[in-house]
């Protein structure tokens, strides 16, 4: 028998709805950049800022797995190209960082999350793995969590497996006695089976799994993982 002792979350998507976050960071990016950088603006909505942002991706991939120095240099080489200076492109691109980071962290939790959570972390640790920039600490549920990596500290980005084996390394946790949850196939689900970790696909939509291996379980609501976990551990015994 082997007890399930932790869990490990994917975050944008899994626990709320990433879309909205994101469109209202980079509307207020956008509206610091027209007040501190009008250069900048009159040359580059944030459709070209985004193609800009990509363009440099291809010429620098080392930046794959560290999306905030992506957007602040990529920023940085826009307000330069814009006209001014290095010295005043560096400051501005912090500034105009901080200002998507600020509603980066203003996030509406899906239906039953904090509720959910609350009840999981008297039996189990857990974790949170993601690809994303947001930084747990500033967020109601973090005191639920023993550890919280992305891929920024760990220099690797899903759908690479090796992100979750570093991880639960550093967590000290079994991956025979963990399940990772995530609303990705193939970044949460098929890239976690690879290293032996059970897994649960967060599935709102109820869309077919096209996949080859079955996660472990499907649900469509967070407040379900009580019972699929539950029948995880019957399995088990």
């Amino acid at each position: 028998m082997t007890t399930i002792r932790a869990l490990s979350f994917d975050l944008d998507d899994t626990l709320w709805d990433n879309k909205p976050v994101i469109q209202n960071a980079e509307d207020s990016m956008m509206l610091w950049l027209q007040s501190n950088a009008p250069k900048l603006t009159a040359r580059f909505d944030l459709e070209k800022l985004t193609a800009h942002k990509f363009q440099l991706l291809q010429s620098r991939p080392d930046l794959a797995s560290q999306i905030s120095e992506l957007r602040r240099e990529s920023l940085r080489l826009a307000l330069e190209e814009s006209g001014y200076s290095r010295e005043e492109s560096v400051t501005l691109a912090e500034g105009a960082f901080n200002s998507f980071l600020n509603k980066r962290h203003a996030v509406t939790y899906f239906e039953g999350v904090e509720e959910t959570l609350d009840q999981l972390a008297e039996k189990y640790q857990l974790i949170a793995i993601t690809n994303g920039n947001i930084d747990l600490r500033q967020l109601s549920i973090s005191c639920l969590f023993s550890h919280a990596f992305n891929a920024e500290d760990l220099g690797v980005k899903k759908p690479d497996p090796d992100i979750y084996k570093l991880a639960l390394q550093h967590a000290g946790v079994d991956i025979k006695e963990t399940v990772h949850i995530g609303d990705c196939p193939v970044n949460d689900v098929t890239a976690a089976q690879k290293i032996g970790l059970r897994t649960i696909w967060y599935n709102p939509e109820n869309q077919p799994w096209l996949g080859n291996r079955q996660p472990d379980a499907i649900i469509s609501r967070i407040s379900e993982l009580l019972s699929a976990l539950h029948q995880l551990e019957v399995k088990t015994d």
